[in-house]
C-alpha cells in the first residue's frame, strides 16, 4: 500500500490525525512542515521543510510514499494577502509538483464550504455541484477555490492519480485555533442582528479526521461535503461559552468589528466581511460523503463547541 505523508503534520489536525493512526501501529508515517511537531512517535519520519522546495519530491520518493494528507494550508489567516497566497498555492503547486515527481497515486486534501460563499435562507442546501462565489472581499475564500482547480486540473492529466477534496464546515474541538474560533471563544458577546440570529453548522475534529482516513481507504474520488450532526442555535452556543447573545444592527456591527480588527484584537484578525458567513452561514448537503466514503458524524455542533469551550486554543 506504501507510506502515508501529512504536510501540515504539526499543525491541529496533523497532531490529531497522528494520535489516531497510533492505534493502528503504522509502520512509517512521513510527515512535512516547517515546525517541528509536538507529537513526535518513532514511526514518524519528519521532514523540516517548506513545500515549495524540490527537495520535498526527494522526501517522498525515498520514504516510498504512495498518498498524501494536505493539511498545510493557512486556515488560521495571514494578515498579508499577499504571502497568505504565496503559502496556500505556491504551496499547493509544489506539494503537486512532488507528487508527480515521487510517482505519488493519492492525495486527500482538505478544503472548506466557506468556497460556496455566504448563503441566506431561501438558498437551497448546498451540494458539490453548487456554484463556489467565495468572498468578494475575502481573498483566501477565492484562493482555496484556485487550490481545488488546481487539483483538479492535475487530475485530468494523470489517470493514475486520484484525489479526494474534503470541504469541511466550520470546525471545533479540543484546542482548533482558527479565526472562527477565536471570535466564538474571545468576542465579548455573541452579537445577533435578527429575531431569530444565525445558527452554527460545527464540525468536531475527531470527525475531520475520520473522513481523512476513510478518504485515504476508499477509492472514491472527487469532491465531498463534510458536516456536523445538526447546528446549535446562538443561545445554546451562548449558554456554552458563557457568554451573553446581545442584539445589535447589522450597520453598527460591521464598523464596530472593523474597528476592532484595525486595533488588533484577537477575535477580530479578519475584516468584517466574514461576519457575512456568521449572519449567513453555509448549510451543506452531505449525502455524496455518506454515500461514498461511509461517512457520517458521530458528533453534533453542540458537542464539538462543548470541546472547544473545554479545550480551548493556548
Amino acid at each position: 500500500m506504501g507510506i502515508t505523508a501529512i504536510t501540515g503534520v504539526s499543525g491541529v489536525i496533523g497532531q490529531r490525525l497522528l494520535r489516531a493512526l497510533e492505534a493502528e501501529r503504522p509502520g512509517r508515517v512521513a510527515g512535512v512542515d516547517i515546525r517541528f511537531p509536538a507529537f513526535h512517535p518513532p514511526w514518524l519520519r519528519f521532514f523540516n521543510q517548506d513545500l515549495r522546495d524540490e527537495s520535498v519530491a526527494r522526501f517522498f520518493s525515498e520514504e516510498g510514499v504512495s498518498r498524501v494528507v494536505h493539511l498545510a494550508s493557512p486556515f488560521h489567516l495571514i494578515a498579508d494577502e499577499r504571502v497568505q497566497r504565496e503559502v496556500l498555492l505556491a504551496g499547493a503547486r509544489g506539494l503537486l509538483w512532488a507528487c508527480e515527481k515521487a510517482h505519488v497515486a493519492r492525495l486527500v486534501v482538505i478544503s472548506t464550504v466557506l468556497v460556496y460563499g455566504p448563503r441566506d435562507e431561501t438558498d437551497a442546501l448546498a451540494t458539490e455541484e453548487s456554484p463556489l462565489r467565495g468572498h468578494p472581499r475575502l481573498a483566501w475564500s477565492r484562493d482555496m477555490i484556485r487550490l481545488e482547480q488546481m487539483v483538479s486540473d492535475f487530475c485530468k492529466d494523470r489517470p493514475a492519480f486520484s484525489a479526494c477534496v474534503l470541504r469541511s464546515t466550520l470546525t471545533a474541538g479540543p484546542g482548533v485555533d482558527t479565526f472562527w474560533t477565536r471570535f466564538l471563544l474571545e468576542a465579548p458577546y455573541l452579537p445577533r442582528t435578527t429575531a431569530a440570529g444565525p445558527t452554527l453548522d460545527l464540525l468536531h475534529l475527531d470527525d475531520l479526521v475520520r473522513a481523512i482516513r476513510l478518504a485515504l481507504e476508499r477509492p472514491a474520488a472527487g469532491t465531498f461535503n463534510i458536516k456536523g450532526r445538526g447546528r446549535v442555535n446562538l443561545d445554546d452556543a451562548a449558554s456554552i461559552l458563557k457568554k451573553r447573545v446581545v442584539w445589535i444592527p447589522a450597520l453598527a456591527l460591521y464598523p464596530a468589528f472593523d474597528a476592532c480588527h484595525r486595533l488588533g484584537a484577537r477575535f477580530a484578525r479578519v475584516s468584517s466581511a466574514w461576519l457575512d458567513y456568521y449572519l449567513n452561514p453555509v448549510v451543506v448537503d452531505g449525502a455524496r460523503a455518506e454515500r461514498e466514503l461511509a461517512f457520517t458524524a458521530r458528533f453534533d455542533s453542540a458537542a464539538a463547541l462543548q470541546d472547544l469551550a473545554t479545550h480551548p486554543p493556548r
